[in-house]
């Protein structure tokens, strides 16, 4: 199953008007794309002998915070 592809799909038809240019459906796809290879890049570590328990939970609720950080900037405009 192609499960980012899927996601994008989702992102595609909620956010992306649809009169968007093929360039800009185009660079929006590879900035989705780039943006899960960087959160699996952060995530691939936890569960391995590379981080502790604790320090894998700390990297998702750093995540999770940061996430949250973003969206807020977005609906109030700062992002």
């Amino acid at each position: 199953m192609n499960r980012i592809a899927s996601q994008f799909e989702s992102y595609q038809e909620k956010v992306i008007p649809r009169e968007a240019s093929e360039t800009q459906v185009r660079e929006t796809r590879l900035a989705f794309y780039a943006g899960a290879s960087a959160m699996f890049a952060i995530l691939e570590v936890i569960g391995t002998d590379r981080v502790s328990e604790s320090e894998s939970e700390q990297i998702l609720m750093d995540a999770a915070q940061e996430l949250k950080q973003f969206a807020d900037s977005v609906s109030n405009g700062t992002a």
